[in-house]
């Protein structure tokens, strides 16, 4: 009890107090996406608690080792990319995981915490003269697992590690007069880049604007999502309640669309709640960031509240009709033990950070 309460002690309460929130409903949800209790419940249950060990753990270690192995570090994920190629294994067409039995590993969510490390090191070496030169580097090393991640292929994770390359490149004072030449190179390259897509990933872009042309193949996940979530109304329709869940209309409901379970269960008020428990999160979390006492913390603090910021819109987007589907779960909620344990260790590693500024400054 006394190791506990030191942990909990050296940890931000707000957010710590906000992920075992999220770790509840995860919970709950799943119990409800499953009419019951299922494998994917006691498997959610001992990932929170290997997240956890892992989250708290984080407060203790000596953060300088992760520093000075940010390439190496980087190098170990663009690896472990590569890897998934011979070895991975196909779910729903995608071969994005390697099995090690217990977990599959979504080797992807590696660069998401290497990634970050890798590109705060960069500016923090070169923090006297950041020139082009360094933001191309950046842009380079982004663009590596990005490409690979997309052939996997995973559209969502690749945007999400795109935007936090291209972020980190605005975070460190890249001028906007060269961010509009490099949007109009993107609008011309657009062609290209669609001639690279999976044919499945571009009828879930088509059918972003034309959901009911497909009803019965490419556009049925969408159609039965909103439906889930206008069919809550205001107040939902009560825990277990839920007619899309329940008849198994709405699919993937432990993962993808979790966030429909809880939107037809709970409502339009329920969603506010749910939502408003989000901003506090990211709100502390962003307030802790932008307090660092040095370059290197708060691009990297900064680098995981994004991911984790953009992985929420995403998916919450793709539930309710404004966004393609594209695999991205809801943080710290949909099934998962990669993607949930990654986030534990993004604001394990943030509280690490926030502890030990002063002395990493020095």
């Amino acid at each position: 009890m006394q190791l506990i309460k030191y942990f909990y002690k050296n940890t931000d309460r707000n957010i710590t107090r906000s992920i075992i929130c999220f770790s509840l409903i995860s919970l709950m949800l799943i119990f409800a996406s499953e009419n019951g209790f299922s494998p994917f419940f006691f498997k959610q249950l001992i990932f929170i608690f290997l997240g956890f060990v892992i989250y708290f753990l984080l407060t203790i270690i000596n953060i300088r080792l992760i520093i000075k192995h940010a390439y190496f570090c980087y190098v170990v994920a663009i690896v472990f990319l590569l890897l998934t190629i011979p070895l991975g294994i196909s779910i729903n067409g995608s071969k994005r995981w390697i099995d090690f039995g217990f977990l599959h590993l979504q080797t992807s969510e590696l660069i998401k915490l290497c990634l970050p490390i890798l590109l705060a090191k960069i500016y923090e070496s070169h923090k006297k003269n950041i020139t082009n030169k360094i933001h191309l580097i950046t842009f380079s090393v982004t663009l590596i697992p990005f490409t690979i991640i997309l052939k996997q292929p995973d559209l969502g994770t690749s945007l999400i590690i795109l935007s936090i390359g291209l972020l980190v490149i605005i975070f460190t004072g890249y001028k906007i007069k060269n961010l509009i030449y490099a949007f109009i190179g993107f609008v011309f390259l657009s062609p290209f880049l669609w001639n690279h897509l999976k044919e499945y990933q571009k009828n879930r872009i088509l059918n972003l604007f034309n959901p009911d042309e497909n009803s019965l193949t490419a556009g049925y996940h969408a159609i039965q999502a909103k439906i889930a979530v206008g069919s809550g109304g205001l107040t939902g329709k009560g825990f277990l309640q839920g007619t899309q869940t329940s008849l198994d209309f709405l699919p993937e409901t432990h993962t993808d669309f979790i966030f429909a379970v809880y939107a037809e269960q709970f409502g339009f008020i329920g969603i506010l709640l749910l939502l408003s428990l989000y901003y506090f999160f990211i709100f502390k979390a962003f307030k802790l960031s932008i307090a660092m006492h040095s370059d290197f913390n708060r691009i990297l603090s900064l680098s995981y509240v994004m991911i984790f910021s953009i992985g929420l819109i995403i998916n919450i987007g793709m539930v309710i009709g404004i966004f393609p589907i594209v695999g991205v779960p809801l943080p710290f909620i949909s099934y998962g033990g990669s993607a949930l344990l990654t986030n534990f260790i993004f604001f394990g590693l943030i509280n690490n950070l926030n502890l030990n500024k002063t002395l990493i400054a020095d």
